[in-house]
């Protein structure tokens, strides 16, 4: 098994009316005021009057803090943020002040356009827009997860995903039940349903189908047959810059309904005890040929395997993939180190 895979004083002033209260310790560190000896504020006496509640409420009795000071402070905040807006960038062909002086707004995906204050004193159209860091235009909408929507914010990055149905599925995917489906001996029949373009389920089967099963595939990797390994993990995932044996394989499903698979490596016969591999499927019968399409795998390209199907987890094992009725998947197949060499036998199993 590899060993790495992938003394205090407190000061209070009362704004306005001069008064500081000065708590301090003597040497012995004691406090030199009896808390209990301090008075509270009376109403006439020229002493401290509580301002009101900051939350909004009723001024403190015999204040004269009516809240229109409150409100002057609102207000020189609005004309703050307007300051801080600035004017609107101007619009080309009206008049300019000083030849050859630039103008800059932003544009498209938070980058930046400009124009030329001309010769004629008028504001040049805006060149084109540069330096765009954002990923989506401020406003723009786009379609997410599960028939869900998601909009540009502000600075250019997309929000949430919003609005997607209750009860909603992944369109093209489908689920199984053996439910109502009596068993014929070892087989257990199923029940199918698809995810429909609205994100909704549609309705069971009324027919139960019986699961296809698959003869064990023999393969082998040879050091004449090598590709630059993909990390194990979830699809999309990253190519190595490491070269390693490999093997595609094409699986069909020859029954009228999608089956779900368990696909995984075990030891061949004649091959050796334990080959540290990697496994991963891509949906249809041509295997991928760019990086890209390598990327896009089917869920998860697996690493490890469970050992109750591999027995030994060197061996690599991926769950959950799902065959179309009458469909195929190409079963990617590699060892993990360069010199991973020899046979084993690829199985594929209805779950």
């Amino acid at each position: 098994m590899r060993s790495l895979k992938s003394g205090l004083v407190t000061i209070a002033f009362s704004g306005g009316l001069g008064l500081a209260a000065v708590v301090g310790c003597s040497a012995d560190g004691a406090s030199d005021i009896d808390p209990t000896q301090i008075a509270s504020p009376t109403e006439g006496d020229g002493t401290l009057v509580l301002p009101p509640p900051s939350a909004g409420g009723d001024p403190a009795p015999g204040s004269a803090d009516t809240g229109k000071k409150d409100a002057g402070k609102d207000a020189g905040k609005k004309a703050d943020a307007a300051v801080d807006a600035g004017p609107p960038p101007p619009e080309p062909g009206t008049a300019c002040t000083t030849v050859d002086q630039v103008t800059t707004k932003v544009c498209g995906k938070c980058g930046e356009t400009s124009a030329l204050c001309q010769a004629d004193k008028t504001w040049s159209v805006y060149g084109a827009c540069e330096a765009e860091t954002g990923e989506c235009t401020p406003g723009e909408t786009a379609a997410c997860g599960n028939c869900g929507t998601k909009t540009c914010d502000q600075f250019c990055g997309w929000g949430a995903c919003m609005n997607e149905p209750a009860n909603n599925c992944t369109p093209g995917t489908s689920e199984q039940s053996t439910v109502g489906c009596p068993p014929q001996g070892n087989v257990k029949p199923y029940r199918t349903r698809s995810c429909k373009t609205d994100c909704q389920w549609e309705n069971y089967s009324a027919t139960c189908f019986v699961p296809p099963s698959w003869d064990p595939i023999p393969i082998e990797f040879r050091a004449t047959q090598t590709i630059a390994r993909t990390f194990g993990g979830a699809c999309p995932v990253s190519i190595s810059t490491t070269a390693t044996p490999y093997v595609y394989t094409q699986v069909t499903n020859p029954a009228a309904a999608p089956v779900r698979v368990v696909v995984y490596h075990t030891r061949a016969a004649d091959g050796p005890a334990s080959i540290d591999t990697i496994l991963g499927v891509y949906n249809g019968a041509t295997p991928p040929a760019t990086e890209a399409e390598r990327r896009a795998c089917v869920g998860m390209i697996g690493d490890y395997g469970d050992p109750t199907l591999t027995v030994d987890d060197d061996f690599a094992s991926v769950k959950d993939i799902t065959i179309p009725a009458g469909g195929t998947i190409t079963v990617y197949s590699a060892a993990y180190p360069a010199s991973g060499t020899g046979k084993l036998t690829l199985n594929v199993k209805a779950q």
